[in-house]
Parts: C-alpha cells; sequence; structure tokens
C-alpha cells in the first residue's frame, strides 16, 4: 500500500489585485506527488505553475522543472493543482509555486517534501511435471527482476526429456528462470528409457 506524506506549506505572496497560497501538497507514491494551492485573482488575467527540483538552489534560481501554466481570467478564488511524476523514491524534492498578474510576478517560498519507498513487487513461479519425475519446490515467490532455481529430479528409469518455461535453462538437473517480471510457470517432462535388449546366438556342434 502506498504512503502518504502531507506537508503543510505556510506562506502567501500578494501582488496588487491578487493573493495566492500554497495548500498542503501530498507525496502519494513513490514516483508521484500531487501540488495544490488557491489564486484569488482581483485583477485578472493571472497566470500560476508551479516548479520542482531536487536541488534548492535550482528552484530559487528559477531553473526548476515548471508545471504547465493555469490561466485565470475572471475575478475570484480558483484552486490550482498538478500531478506530477517521474519522481524517484526516498528523495527530497523542493518547489514554489509562480504566480503573475499584469502588475508583476512573485513566487511562494520554497517547500520541500520527500518521497517514500516504493512497495517491492513480487511474482509467484509455479511448477509442474508430467509422468516420470519430480520438480522442486512446486513454488517459488520471487522479487521482480530476480532469478530463482528448481531441481528436476527423474524418476528410475527414466531421464529428463525437456523443462520450460519463465525464459529459464537447464543445467544438470537444475533449472533456472530468466529475470521475472510477472507470474510465470515452470514445466518438466520425462522420458521413459528404453530397455537393453541383447542377441543371443545359438551354435551346435556336428
Amino acid at each position: 500500500m502506498n504512503k502518504k506524506i502531507v506537508l503543510s506549506i505556510v506562506g502567501i505572496l500578494t501582488l496588487f489585485g491578487l493573493f495566492a497560497f500554497a495548500t498542503p501538497a501530498s507525496a502519494l507514491t513513490c514516483n508521484s506527488a500531487t501540488l495544490t494551492g488557491t489564486v484569488i485573482t482581483g485583477t485578472p488575467p493571472t497566470h500560476a505553475r508551479f516548479s520542482y527540483a531536487t536541488n534548492y538552489n535550482t528552484v530559487s534560481n528559477g531553473s526548476g522543472i515548471t508545471t504547465p501554466v493555469q490561466y485565470f481570467n475572471t475575478q475570484g478564488t480558483f484552486p490550482i493543482e498538478q500531478f506530477i511524476s517521474g519522481l524517484t523514491k526516498n528523495t527530497t524534492y523542493y518547489y514554489r509555486l509562480e504566480v503573475t498578474n499584469n502588475y508583476g510576478s512573485q513566487n511562494l517560498n520554497i517547500r520541500n517534501f520527500t518521497t517514500p519507498s516504493c512497495p517491492i513487487q513480487t511474482y509467484t513461479v509455479t511448477a509442474n511435471t508430467g509422468i516420470g519425475g519430480n520438480i522442486y519446490p512446486s513454488s517459488r515467490i520471487v522479487t521482480s527482476g530476480n532469478t530463482t532455481n528448481f531441481t528436476v529430479t527423474p524418476n528410475y528409469g527414466y531421464t529428463i526429456n525437456s523443462v520450460t518455461g519463465c525464459n529459464g535453462n537447464l543445467s544438470g538437473t537444475t533449472y533456472t528462470t530468466g529475470s521475472i517480471t510477472s507470474n510465470c510457470s515452470v514445466y518438466a517432462s520425462f522420458t521413459k528409457n528404453q530397455p537393453t535388449t541383447y542377441t543371443v546366438t545359438a551354435n551346435t556342434g556336428i
């Protein structure tokens, strides 16, 4: 389950006939967040956007990543909200609300939030066999991106015919999967050994 981080932002900026303030921002997942605020226009038109980066000075110098500009062309109180994605887990981001009208531009104080860790994604790899042998274990839980292996054992009188599934390969009696990125299955089949036959020749004397 995604962690939610709520950060209180205190700040007000004033231009002639304009008030704007940021409301709490939420880091909803390990790679996304929603920035929100309110713009009260007195002398429209008014433009507003957010700027963010992983470095405080980058935002302060006006070089942060900017969200699309939102336009407010009438008087009133308007919410501003912007979803941002492509963030990095366990990383602190700095951001501010930037507002402009015909009388100039001002920026709110720079605030920050830290993204949480991403949930660990796991998948199930199941193993099945035909007649003539066994595969162990019958299933494994694997972290996304990892590989796993199974031991394939033929019964007496049988040999391993093939082992397939999960982009793996067989070495001796060990089957190693490829990188696991979804649930998948491994299947082992066996071949019954043919009995060895001998020719007995009978001869007689005179």
